[in-house]
């Protein structure tokens, strides 16, 4: 921990702030793992014909997220002020937990079509 400049008087404000409780009932949405995983589905189906010899050409289409489920993967935000701490951090308060970037979530709903040759 010292490695990270972490200090003893640090580690026991951070505590403090938390109240004694443990991480994950004091900020839920950092630490809980994304509730939009559970329904991750994708799916492919492939054709090949034999064209000569051992040749092959075919088709390939693929779905990737069928449900479309566009859950929080990760947060942006981790800067956490405290509690009482001035107006230049009304929003890092605000936004703790929360994630702040498309990069963030789940991609939407995709199709791939691909043509195929095998020699």
């Amino acid at each position: 921990m010292a490695s990270q400049g972490l200090t003893p008087e640090a580690l026991e404000g951070v505590a403090a702030q938390l109240d004694s409780k443990p991480a994950h009932e004091a900020c839920p949405h950092y630490t809980s793992s994304p509730a939009g995983m559970a329904w991750l589905v994708d799916a492919a189906v492939e054709i090949t014909w034999k064209v000569a010899r051992s040749y092959q050409a075919g088709f390939k289409s693929e779905i990737f997220n069928i449900t479309n489920q566009e859950a929080q993967l990760n947060t942006s935000a981790t800067a956490w002020c405290g509690s009482d701490a001035g107006a230049g951090c009304s929003a890092a308060i605000a936004n703790f937990g929360k994630a702040t970037a498309r990069g963030q979530y789940q991609q939407p709903r995709r199709y791939r079509f691909s043509l195929i040759l095998r020699f």
